[in-house]
């Protein structure tokens, strides 16, 4: 992969506007600082890839897809990942159970975004699921800076 001034992220969660782009994923409110936010219990990440410098295309195939995916039981958080470099593309999502993950991969839903995503690639995107396992951080104190 090239470097990370090659690479954007993009988030939505059920309450943001899907054309919001932000640095970070979207963290909990009312946490502690050492406590890392709790975007979900499992992810989904969906690889694909497009040309090289198909940004705009991602983004676009994003917002159609995100609506979609919003309205399912027990999602928590979109993101659209990018490498313009390599064209390689990842939709993230969080959700809050196993089953939430599953019942969306049997649904109509998942068979539209699969329509969406079908026109422009020319292989099938790799999807794969994962636990998140939240650590909890070490606080440092104020007047020391992480070790670079």
């Amino acid at each position: 992969m090239s470097g990370n001034a090659d690479r954007t992220a993009r988030v939505v969660s059920p309450n943001t506007p899907v054309r919001t782009r932000l640095a970070a994923p979207i963290t909990t409110v009312g946490r502690s600082s050492d406590t890392p936010p709790i975007l979900g219990q499992f992810a989904q990440l969906v690889r694909f890839s497009l040309s090289q410098g198909f940004v705009e295309l991602a983004e676009e195939l994003a917002d159609r897809i995100a609506p979609i995916i919003q309205r399912q039981e027990g999602f928590r958080s979109f993101t659209l990942l990018t490498d313009e470099t390599s064209g390689e593309y990842i939709f993230l999502t969080y959700w809050e159970t196993l089953e939430a993950v599953h019942a969306y991969e049997r649904s109509a839903d998942e068979w539209r975004v699969r329509d969406i995503l079908a026109e422009h690639l020319t292989t099938v995107p790799e999807i794969d699921v994962f636990q998140l396992h939240n650590l909890p951080l070490e606080a440092m104190p104020p007047d020391e800076e992480p070790a670079e």
